[in-house]
């Protein structure tokens, strides 16, 4: 029998972001994506072709057609060639979930023991929300399909 926890096993989630002043700033929409460390050390180390840059991007722009009637402006933006997405933009005036840049020098680091966390950039609306957080899981699902065994350990 599987555990509960392995059947409903996600490498991320998303946090309520709401600041010390009890507010949400603007741009925030007041979230954030936090991501298993480990997930992303496997990520960072696993190449990735571009023949699935190209995938994913077309599964990321068939997933929010609505909020992109015009134009189909999926980005994730890369640590160098590997699967660790940096950031995800979707249409908006710059609309994004960001990497801080010293997180990735915490991935390489074999001491490190904190999840990463990407924040929200001029996120103005629920539809960019629920976009953001689908092209996010929509990278995961997809690294964990082309990643199998090398993920095994992270779910234990």
């Amino acid at each position: 029998m599987i555990p509960i926890n392995q059947l409903w096993y996600r490498p991320f989630n998303v946090q309520p972001m709401i600041h010390e002043d009890g507010k949400i700033h603007q741009g925030g929409f007041g979230f954030s994506v936090n991501l298993s460390l480990k997930f992303a050390k496997v990520a960072m180390g696993t190449p990735m072709t571009q023949e699935h840059r190209e995938r994913l991007k077309k599964l990321a722009n068939h997933s929010i057609k609505a909020l992109a009637k015009r134009d189909h402006h999926i980005v994730y933006g890369y640590y160098d060639d590997s699967w660790l997405v940096t950031n995800f933009m979707v249409p908006g005036d710059a609309c994004s979930l960001d990497l801080s840049r010293y997180d990735y020098k915490d991935v390489k680091k074999e001491d490190s023991c904190h999840d990463l966390c990407y924040d929200p950039h001029n996120v103005d609306s629920p539809l960019q929300v629920y976009s953001l957080i689908s092209i996010v899981d929509i990278w995961v699902s997809t690294f964990e399909a082309v990643a199998g065994e090398k993920l095994e350990d992270e779910r234990r």
